[in-house]
């Protein structure tokens, strides 16, 4: 098992392996970068179940305590602030469309299942053999080719 970080290429004649250990190769985006994103919307969502609560908390009282409206108001504007960060990342990596769409995975030989692809922020999972493919990006989607020379990078 292995894990590969590439900017837009990666050629190999293996992936994976038959016993089934973990491959990932990550194109176009670090992987690390991915994490953080994950991270903030996860967070993201916890801040949200958080103001869910206290508002019914609030609703559920008759008189709502000071520090209940502090903390209220402080998690809405840590969510704001963050849904503004997860924002300008997004069109960050929007921006990125084209240089993504030039991204292969090039295996000569054998992908094994279970061999994780990212393409930016897409990943895919194979859930098959494959043999003599190129993986890309299209339409959002992860896309799995023979090898040709149409689809080869220029």
């Amino acid at each position: 098992g292995s894990t590969y970080a590439h900017s837009n290429i990666f050629v190999g004649k293996q992936l994976g392996s038959s016993v089934g250990t973990r491959t990932s190769v990550y194109l176009g985006i670090l992987p690390s970068s991915i994490q953080a994103f994950e991270k903030m919307e996860r967070f993201l969502e916890i801040l949200s179940q958080n103001i869910i609560y206290l508002k019914t908390l609030m609703e559920k009282m008759t008189f709502a305590s000071k520090n209940l409206i502090i903390h209220l108001n402080v998690t809405l504007k840590r969510r704001e602030m963050l849904e503004k960060k997860i924002a300008k990342w997004e069109v960050e990596f929007s921006e990125k469309t084209e240089e993504l769409a030039q991204c292969r995975v090039i295996c000569s030989g054998v992908v094994y299942p279970g061999v994780q692809i990212t393409i930016g922020s897409v990943s895919h999972e194979t859930d098959k053999l494959y043999e003599n493919v190129i993986f890309r990006l299209k339409d959002r989607k992860i896309i799995v080719e023979p090898i040709t020379s149409d689809v080869l990078p220029i």
